[in-house]
């Protein structure tokens, strides 16, 4: 990933924690998953190579979206 491509995913990033907060009312306050449901959906090690970053942004949705709990300060 070349600065460029750094610069336009953190970015989409940004926008995908926006659009989160814009929709925090309509989603649910406590996660859908049991303690613990994260170790079956990682592996074991970490990989040699790294992912892409549509690849990461696929697991941000898949893996760890649903153990997010909404907490207010």
């Amino acid at each position: 990933m070349d600065t460029d491509e750094f610069r336009a995913s953190g970015r989409e990033m940004v926008d995908y924690v926006a659009d989160y907060l814009e929709t925090i009312d309509k989603r649910t306050p406590f996660p859908s998953v049991l303690p613990g449901y994260l170790r079956e959906l990682i592996p074991d090690e970490a990989p040699l190579n790294g992912e892409s970053w549509e690849e990461v942004k696929k697991d941000i949705d898949r893996v760890i979206m649903p153990g997010v709990s909404i907490t207010y300060c």
